[in-house]
């Protein structure tokens, strides 16, 4: 093995705290350290080179989402940090933790227990809680993401560009019912504000990078920036309705409302 890519430098926990603040909507995210080839940071990588780039979607992928579109939609997720086999099962562990019970209410300790490690490792994977909190959301933001973007890139569509934009944001939503069909919990990203609010918690800049996203994704699908708002508000509102009022029927009747609006305008 290269000898460049066994070393580590071991940043401290201020450094991880302060790259984990780093907006994943800027494609320069990485919460708790890098993982290029020979740049390794912290402790918890693995000293390998990243395999293959970024992962990306098919070049033609494009044709969901047009020229115009803003570089943050473009279908390229940045790779997440790579981590030890201890790492992966403190990540796990505390992603259903967190999910499942909320971030406030689990501890260091249960999450070290559920994993099968120690405390110390932890930390010295992941620096503090807080910048674990803000990894957790950014993988599920990755897989959220690139579920949406194969999703829509699967579709045919119609060659009528209205037909087409009627289409795609029919598919998103029952992307979304089928996503959310077994997490009674809710969105992720919300209950986590909820618990941390709007500070300088790193999982802050992740939460509104991803609700940011999610906009610019519906205003491209709408091709229009008004109707994208509109929709917007649906899905957002379609979230709470799903979860929080015990409704799994919402995503439907969302769907509805959306293809109405959408017909509407290009009426």
């Amino acid at each position: 093995m290269n000898p460049e890519l066994q070393k580590s430098t071991r940043a401290t926990a201020s450094t991880r705290a302060l790259t984990a603040r780093t907006s994943i909507a800027t494609g320069r995210h990485h919460p708790v350290g890098t993982c290029e080839a020979g740049n390794h940071t912290g402790r918890y990588t693995r000293s390998v080179p990243r395999r293959g780039g970024p992962v990306s979607l098919p070049a033609h992928a494009l044709t969901v989402l047009d020229a115009a579109t803003p570089p943050a939609l473009r279908p390229v997720l940045q790779p997440l940090p790579v981590l030890t086999a201890a790492g992966e099962r403190l990540l796990d562990a505390a992603s259903d933790l967190f999910y499942g019970r909320g971030v406030r209410a689990v501890g260091v300790d249960l999450i070290a227990d559920t994993a099968g490690t120690t405390k110390k490792t932890l930390y010295d994977r992941f620096g503090s809680k807080d910048a674990l909190v803000a990894l957790y959301l950014l993988r599920r933001a990755h897989r959220w993401r690139a579920h949406v973007l194969a999703e829509l890139e699967s579709l045919e569509v119609s060659a009528d560009p209205s037909l087409a934009r009627q289409q795609r944001v029919g598919r998103l939503f029952e992307v979304l019912e089928t996503w959310m069909g077994g997490q009674r919990r809710g969105c992720a990203f919300v209950n986590t504000f909820a618990e941390v609010g709007d500070g300088d918690h790193p999982a802050v800049p992740v939460i509104r990078a991803e609700k940011a996203w999610m906009r610019a994704l519906l205003d491209a699908l709408a091709g229009d920036p008004d109707l994208g708002g509109h929709l917007h508000l649906l899905y957002e509102g379609t979230l709470v309705v799903m979860t929080a009022g015990g409704d799994p029927g919402a995503a439907a009747r969302a769907r509805s409302a959306a293809l109405d609006l959408v017909a509407t305008r290009a009426a």
